[in-house]
């Protein structure tokens, strides 16, 4: 586990007051600064041309010759109905953005850090420079997302890369500063800010105090757009989503469909998260009930077919009322072009078991026998298996593609498919 804290990193008093004389002679610069402008956004890409310099020599960029993807920032937002960030994230925002060549030397040097106590870890010390800077920092590192938090001192923000580390491709990692220091560092999932408030001193427990007495604000509600920008908070939005959630999961259609009748919530609203809406989650929870009445109040489920999960009565009332069997999801393969991607998968591991393997050999015929049964029912409810992908791809394209070294298997797969198709297709 790759992991530190300011224990190793404790600032002195004079690098202290270097951060607050640069942090200072800064904002004197009030003519010439460029300045960030909050808009109601807590999420957007940024142009950090520091940034996006190091992070086009990383691998793919590099190759690709990638050089204009602004770096992606979020702002932790406090719960509140405050429409703005803090002045401190602002201040932190602000430095950045007008200190980026110091910013980003303060990050070579603490890489320079991580790769030694990563390093003695693994005893690998070849794959590193012996010095970061500028010019080979996006070798090693590459910037995801700038974030930043809450906590604050000194009128500033506290802030944290969320990376692609070299060191550590599958876990990536973290970094925490203030100013130009480094505060602590972790793999992805494991922070645990601890350096952050031994850095805060005394004034940690006023914002472990503010954390315990916010954590409920807000919950159990559907919330409004805030009207200074017209736009949600991200705490309001997860706190309406998963108030829903409850409702659904619960069935207390009876305040549902009051919620819905007053327009308390636009029910054909997106979550970034999963690009999700309304009927999205009545049909994840199998709120039948709740579904019929958003379709009979107009709400959009073009795409909510792929929310179904092959489940049989929420499928057929979507293609009832209009809804398009064949829409494309993620991977760009229609829901009947992923049951061939999985019936393969099924017929592989079944060809691979003895019939004599008494344990393994049945449940692995069941869940042959699950897939032909899903795909017939897409077909009964209209899938055209001549295309698969929305491009004409047909159901030997999807398998042939990925199994076209083990023809006997494809032989099977064909077979059994078009016994299926032919079931359906016109006299």
């Amino acid at each position: 586990m790759l992991t530190s804290s300011s224990d190793n990193f404790e600032l002195s008093d004079d690098s202290k007051l270097k951060v607050q004389i640069e942090n200072c002679w800064l904002f004197v610069k009030n003519n010439t600064m460029e300045r960030f402008n909050f808009t109601g956004d807590w999420e957007f890409g940024m142009d950090l041309k520091e940034f996006i310099k190091s992070n086009s020599n990383w691998g793919d960029n590099l190759s690709l010759n990638r050089n204009d993807i602004s770096i992606r920032v979020k702002i932790v937002d406090f719960k509140s109905y405050d429409p703005d960030p803090l002045k401190e994230q602002e201040n932190t925002l602000n430095y950045i953005l007008n200190n980026q060549t110091s910013v980003i030397e303060s990050l070579c040097k603490a890489v320079d850090k991580i790769n030694i106590d990563f390093g003695e870890r693994v005893g690998m010390y070849d794959w590193f420079p012996a010095k970061m800077n500028p010019q080979n920092l996006g070798k090693i590192l590459l910037v995801r997302e700038l974030e930043i938090l809450m906590e604050h001192k000194n009128n500033f923000a506290y802030y944290q890369y969320s990376c692609t580390y070299k060191g550590d491709l599958e876990h990536g990692l973290i970094i925490v500063m203030h100013g130009n220091e480094l505060i602590e560092y972790s793999e992805v999932g494991e922070m645990d800010y601890g350096g952050v408030y031994k850095d805060l001193g005394e004034t940690a427990k006023n914002f472990i105090q503010v954390n315990k007495t916010k954590r409920a604000f807000g919950e159990n509600q559907i919330h409004k757009v805030l009207p200074k920008y017209k736009k949600f908070k991200p705490w309001q939005l997860e706190a309406t989503r998963e108030h829903l959630s409850n409702l659904l999961r619960r069935k207390e259609n009876e305040t549902l469909i009051k919620i819905i009748d007053n327009n308390d919530w636009d029910y054909n609203y997106q979550f970034s998260y999963d690009n999700r809406s309304f009927i999205d989650f009545a049909i994840n929870y199998g709120n039948l009930e709740i579904v019929k009445h958003l379709i009979g109040k107009g709400a959009d489920f073009s795409k909510s077919i792929l929310s179904c999960g092959g489940i049989k009565e929420v499928v057929k009332l979507i293609v009832e009322n209009g809804g398009n069997i064949d829409t494309l999801a993620v991977n760009g393969k229609t829901p009947f072009g992923n049951e061939v991607l999985n019936y393969g998968f099924v017929m592989l591991r079944l060809t691979s078991i003895s019939e004599k393997d008494t344990v393994r050999y049945r449940p692995a015929l069941n869940h042959v026998k699950e897939a032909e049964h899903r795909l017939s029912f897409y077909l009964e409810m209209g899938a055209n298996p001549n295309d698969c992908d929305g491009q004409g791809g047909d159901f030997k394209s999807i398998i042939g593609g990925r199994w076209s070294r083990n023809i006997e298997l494809l032989g099977k797969i064909f077979g059994g498919l078009e016994e299926m198709i032919s079931k359906y297709s016109p006299k």
